[in-house]
């Protein structure tokens, strides 16, 4: 059906002393052929960097949730859309897109030297709605949510190594591996993944 979505947020970043903070919130409402539209979401990164530390590390804390539709028969749509997200909105697997979800995602990142960082971290992924499925990065199905009341998605844990070696190259190396959690379990074919990705990059 014809969409007509609008959306409103507000972002507050900063930093101050040791600490950093990155926290939005969105509303959106509109409609969906005859269905009334009403979603939202919010999203935070919130980090605090040792600097008196060997490696002086940086302990990173995003949080972030996105609303889903509670009844699929009823005449409001509630699933936000995020119309333009990047394909690796919760890790380096690029698989899930920020829709219908809660997510928690913990880092640590370590400054091995002025030019070399290395990273490490998590992240927990659950439905929001049992009666919504999940999504894609670019807002399709990837799997309905009718024939289960699991919410645990499944976890996902990196570390990635970034090396700047001048201006103008940089090489970048990542590892994930990501688990199957009851929801998918209970959807049909799980299994674990791995994922590397070596990046060169070249700035003129």
């Amino acid at each position: 059906a014809r969409e007509l979505r609008h959306s409103v947020g507000l972002r507050v970043h900063g930093a101050r002393g040791y600490f950093d903070w990155n926290w939005e919130g969105i509303v959106q409402w509109g409609s969906f052929g005859g269905a009334d539209i009403l979603a939202w979401t919010a999203a935070s990164d919130t980090g605090v960097r040792f600097e008196q530390l060997p490696l002086t590390p940086r302990i990173g804390l995003s949080a972030n949730i996105a609303s889903g539709d509670d009844d699929p028969n009823d005449d409001e749509l509630g699933t936000f859309n995020a119309l333009f997200p990047r394909g690796n909105y919760f890790s380096h697997l690029a698989l899930l897109g920020p829709r219908n979800f809660a997510n928690l995602h913990p880092s640590v990142e370590l400054c091995l030297s002025d030019a070399l960082s290395f990273t490490v971290d998590a992240n927990f992924y659950w439905r929001l709605e049992a009666n919504d499925g999940l999504y894609g990065p670019s807002g399709n199905i990837l799997r309905e949510g009718s024939t289960t009341n699991s919410h645990f998605v499944g976890p996902a844990i990196s570390g990635s190594l970034d090396w700047t070696v001048n201006r103008f190259l940089f090489v970048g190396l990542i590892y994930t591996r990501g688990f199957a959690g009851p929801f998918i379990e209970d959807t049909g074919v799980s299994r674990d993944i791995d994922f590397v990705e070596v990046t060169l990059q070249a700035r003129f």
